[in-house]
């Protein structure tokens, strides 16, 4: 099983993530193109955990962790978004 934390499995912590920006992005009343973004962001925001580096990590069999570039996916989705805010598009 893969962990997000000591004590949290990955798949259930990106469900609850994916599940929360769901809601915010229906309270919010986001037009369905950003909320499908807005889900995909959450949904993907952690994949550098499931690396075998910080498997080993939040396991205790390595003492200091790498970056697991957990972020990237959603920089990438809403460094799109910015852009084409920018260009009208």
């Amino acid at each position: 099983m893969l962990l997000a934390k000591p004590d949290v499995s990955l798949l259930d912590h990106l469900a609850e993530v994916t599940r929360l920006g769901a809601t915010l992005a229906d309270r919010l009343k986001l037009p369905e193109p950003l909320r499908q973004k807005v889900i995909l962001a959450c949904a993907f925001h952690d994949v550098g955990k499931a690396t075998e580096d910080f498997q080993e990590y939040i396991r205790g069999r390595r003492k200091k962790g790498l970056p697991a570039c957990t972020g990237f996916p959603s920089l990438y989705f809403a460094g799109r978004r910015a852009a084409q805010s920018a260009t009208g598009n």
